[in-house]
């Protein structure tokens, strides 16, 4: 029994290390695109100013995204609350976006017939007995669900959601009118370096 003890012990502690091990590799190996760049800047209630703004984009290619909870209302007033993030045309700077049906996000998310586009989580879909080409009321702003989101690159990077994503535009989060003095909202900037022979911990030393 004894014996048995003792190699039941050496096969868990082996098990754990090496789950431990994949574990380390996978997020390296997969970080930039968790985290959506080589370095990331955020600011709570305020966008990046000028300055700051400027030495980003020499830093590389920037990338940002709003996020802040909100309540979403179907046309009959079906409520629920959500966490949107407005991303900019050109997002994911890194990884992949896929989204049912397969539509680019330009597609998605733009203005048609002075209607925004939205990319949802599909449990929200359930949870408000919504289906693709259903309209949301998100503050002031009343937009088309014009397909689901299947991957989301940086979903960890954003951290614990209370509410199913909403993905927008920037030009529709404007229009929400929900970006009030105080609002909780978060803006994130993801840089991709220009020069990978400087570090993120160089970058973020240089910002300080």
């Amino acid at each position: 029994i004894f014996l048995g003890c003792i190699i039941l012990g050496v096969f868990a502690i082996s098990g754990v290390n090496s789950l431990a091990n994949s574990l380390t590799q996978g997020l390296g190996d997969q970080s930039r695109t968790i985290l959506g760049g080589d370095v990331s800047y955020s600011f709570i209630h305020r966008q990046a100013n000028p300055a700051e703004l400027g030495f980003f984009a020499s830093s590389g290619k920037v990338d940002s995204a709003a996020t802040l909870r909100a309540m979403a209302r179907t046309l009959n007033g079906d409520p629920a609350l959500v966490e949107v993030k407005a991303v900019e045309p050109v997002y994911p700077a890194i990884g992949a976006l896929r989204l049912s049906p397969d539509l680019t996000l330009s597609a998605a998310l733009a203005s048609e017939d002075g209607s925004f586009g939205l990319a949802v989580d599909p449990a929200l879909l359930a949870r408000l007995d919504a289906k693709i080409g259903d309209s949301l009321k998100i503050g002031d702003l009343t937009a088309t669900i014009r397909a689901t989101i299947l991957t989301e690159p940086d979903q960890l990077g954003s951290g614990l959601g209370l509410g199913p994503r909403v993905m927008m535009l920037q030009a529709a989060l404007s229009q929400t009118n929900l970006l009030q003095p105080g609002a909780l909202v978060r803006w994130t900037y993801r840089i991709g370096l220009a020069d990978q022979r400087i570090t993120p911990e160089a970058a973020i030393a240089d910002a300080n």
